[in-house]
């Protein structure tokens, strides 16, 4: 199987304060739009928004990356100050397979495909793990957009927002102008000239 991966023994330490700050509802804004590009990488767009919880874990941020700019090419990294290395949990797509090297794992879980979700066990590894809601030998693992990722990730990080809405994601690249109205038809009555 090889080397194991590190372990992260301020998980290890403090496992139980992770594990009820995971488990209790956090607060986050209501629209987590990515616009800009990531710095040093010109072919991802990045964003982040806060994220609020009655049981703090540090300062935490939920952030997102896009890749080539393909809604099935991404993920989402819930991120702590806390932590050195800064990862609380995080949703993978598109960037295939992850090999789980830690003590005691069963074979099902030694190879697992994207989409897959990252957490913490309790003996500190940060391990990925298949989705419930996918089924892996069907096209529905190649087609978990973006928008599908975020409301999972939504669910299973018990995110809610401050007002009646639902949380909304949407990926609006910095210069480019999003045409938000889904229900008008911008050129209904408009007359174009006919090409012989």
């Amino acid at each position: 199987m090889g080397k194991n991966q590190k372990r992260n023994l301020k998980i290890v330490e403090d496992y139980d304060l992770y594990h009820m700050h995971m488990e209790k509802e956090k607060e986050v804004p209501e629209n987590f739009y990515v616009i800009k590009e990531k710095e040093n990488h010109p072919q991802s767009y990045a964003g982040s928004i806060d994220v609020n919880c009655e049981v703090p874990y540090g300062k935490t941020e939920l952030q997102c990356e896009i890749r080539e700019a393909s809604s099935y090419n991404y993920s989402f990294s819930y991120m702590t100050d806390m932590l050195k290395d800064r990862i609380l949990a995080r949703l993978d797509v598109g960037n295939g397979t992850h090999r789980n090297r830690a003590p005691g794992i069963p074979l099902q879980l030694t190879s697992v495909p994207t989409p897959h979700y990252h957490y913490y066990r309790e003996d500190g590894y940060f391990l990925a793990f298949p989705l419930d809601c996918v089924d892996y030998s069907s096209e529905d693992a190649v087609k978990f957009d973006f928008y599908k990722g975020y409301s999972y990730l939504c669910n299973q990080l018990k995110f809610y927002g401050n007002g009646a809405k639902d949380l909304y994601f949407d990926f609006c690249p910095e210069g480019v102008l999003p045409f938000l109205d889904d229900v008008n038809d911008p050129n209904e009555n408009v007359l174009f000239d006919e090409i012989d």
